[in-house]
This record gives C-alpha cells, structure tokens and sequence, in this order.
C-alpha cells in the first residue's frame, strides 16, 4: 500500500525528452502550492540523450523531486509502473513529459474537498495544443458527477456522451485503489492507458468528475499518435481492442452499455483494416507472430466478421493487404 505522506504523486515517464522536461517540470513547481504537498517522481526510461542530466539539476535543487532510472529502455507502461510502485502519496496523477497542467490547478483542487468519501477516481478536463501553437478542445459536461465508475459510463451511454477524455493523464487515481485492484499498467505495448483507464472505471466505486481544464496536451510530431506508424504500434492497436473486449466481456453486463463501450473498438478494427496498406509486406510476418498471442476469438462473439477475419493468420492478412 502506498505510504500517503503527500497528497500526489506526479508521475513522468522520460525518454528522449530533453526538449520538454523543462516546460513540463515548471508547470508544475509554479503551482501555488506548497512543494512538500507533493512529490514528482521522473522515470527515465534508459534515455541516450540528456534528459537524465536535466532532470538531475531539479532534484539538487527541489527536495520533493525524485529520479529513477531503468537500466533499459521498457516503455511507458512499465516507468508507469516503477512510479506507482515507489509513489508515498494518497493520488497518484501519470503526467506525459510533453505535456504540462494548467496554472493554478493543484491549489485549485487543494482547496476543494475533492477527495471526501475515499473518491477512487478524479476525472476533469484538458485543452489540446496543435502544432502551431493553437488550443482547442471539446464540448465536456459543464456540471460535476459524484458515481460509481460503471454508473459513470452507464451515464455516459444513456446521454450518448463521448468526449470524456479517456487517457491516463486527465485523471488522479487513489493509489490504494490502484494497489488493491492490481490495476497496473500492460508492459511493452503501445496504448497501454487505453485498457487501463477502463479497466479502472469498471472497478471504481467512487468517480468524482468536475467541468475544469487541468491538463494541456501537446501535439508533437514524433509522439506515439503522430510519429510513423509501423508493425508494433499496428499490432498493439489491434490488442488494446482485444484487451477491452476482454474486460467488457468480463465485467459489463448490460447488453446496450456493452454496445456502446464496443463501438469505438470497431472502429478502430475497421480503421486499421484500411491503413493495413501502408505498411511494408514484411511487416505482416511480425505483426501476424503479434497476433498469435493474442487472443483474437473473443472479437468473434461482438464484431462482424468483416472486422476481424482479415485477423486469423499472415495469409489473411497478406489477402487484405494486396487489395
């Protein structure tokens, strides 16, 4: 269980991110909180640059700044993991290195009674910054929600809801939750937040939700989303929808929320169908080696065979990729 001294733990994954560290480090230290409220623990993740260096000067100079450094590069998922496991505070907030939180949203929270009631899950908002330097974001509700997370998507389903932001960074967990729960992330896979972030609301007996931005996520151009795809991130998308599928099966059900969870699934099934073109025809022996992990019948029980018989082994595969 977590130790609870602080409050929060802030916690980075850094690879490769000199560039952003400072940007994303200050936004938090100028928040009009007291430090020793809360600790910010960076996860180098065998970086070959300096980000290492850079963050080494923080932790000189801010005792609540803390550096651990995999001696291999493991992906977000498993600095995600190193974090939680060494984290001393009651929340736990997963941060990306690129990004950087909004001005004033620690005393914002501190000074509100967020957390009465053992709240397993604070979910709020985030604005969007484009490559020029622009901001946009969603319409979001406009009023707070106190629910269970499966009342929370069952909510979200009965009003047709879909702009909650469902990445790990727009959200405190408690970390005894995340601890008791096992809710840890998936280590060596892209878009590990994608099933853990509903594996959590599953599991919650308490989300509290408020209509605030506290997040700015920026797009960068060599990010996960945006960099170039190949046969990893393809194979690792088609798990994530495996991997939820699996957890709506095992948890949800009532047949119209199982709807409505699956559909962004299947979409993302028929999406990688198409750009399946894109990659090189060498790229299908790894991918379909990816694929037999998985386990690909469960999409037989929910989606139309069209979404996932291009699946079942390299020639299918090749088939759909020489259309």
């Amino acid at each position: 269980m977590c130790e609870n001294n602080k409050l929060i733990s802030i916690i980075i994954p850094v690879y490769n991110a000199s560039h952003y560290i400072n940007r994303c480090i200050d936004s938090i230290l100028r928040q009009a909180v007291c430090e020793d409220d809360y600790e910010i623990i960076c996860i180098d993740d065998n970086s070959n640059d300096n980000s290492r260096e850079i963050i080494e000067e923080y932790v000189s100079s801010h005792s609540n700044i803390k550096l651990i450094c995999h001696n291999q590069n493991r992906q977000q998922g498993a600095a995600r993991n190193t974090g939680l496991n060494a984290a001393k505070g009651k929340y736990i907030w997963f941060v990306d290195i690129d990004d950087y939180i909004t001005d004033n949203i620690l005393s914002w929270i501190y000074e509100r009674d967020i957390f009465s009631g053992q709240v397993d899950i604070f979910q709020f908002n985030s604005i969007s910054e484009r490559l020029d330097g622009s901001m946009f974001h969603e319409d979001y509700l406009e009023y707070p929600l106190n629910m269970s997370g499966l009342d929370l998507l069952k909510y979200e389903k009965d009003n047709n809801y879909r702009n909650r932001v469902k990445a790990t960074w727009s959200k405190w967990y408690r970390c005894d939750f995340l601890k008791k729960n096992s809710l840890y992330f998936k280590e060596g896979v892209y878009w590990e937040d994608v099933c853990h972030t509903l594996n959590c609301f599953i599991h919650a007996d308490k989300v509290r939700y408020e209509p605030i931005i506290g997040y700015i996520y920026v797009q960068t151009e060599n990010s996960d989303m945006r960099g170039k795809q190949n046969w990893k991130k393809f194979a690792d998308s088609i798990r994530f929808c495996i991997d939820c599928t699996t957890i709506i099966d095992k948890y949800v059900t009532e047949i119209d929320l199982q709807q409505f969870l699956l559909q962004p699934l299947g979409k993302t099934l028929a999406k990688y169908k198409l750009i399946l073109h894109d990659l090189e025809r060498n790229d299908l022996l790894s991918i379909s080696n990816s694929l037999s992990e998985m386990e690909l019948p469960i999409l037989q029980k929910y989606f139309n065979q069209d979404l996932y018989s291009w699946l079942s082994n390299k020639n299918s595969l090749l088939l759909e990729w020489s259309k």
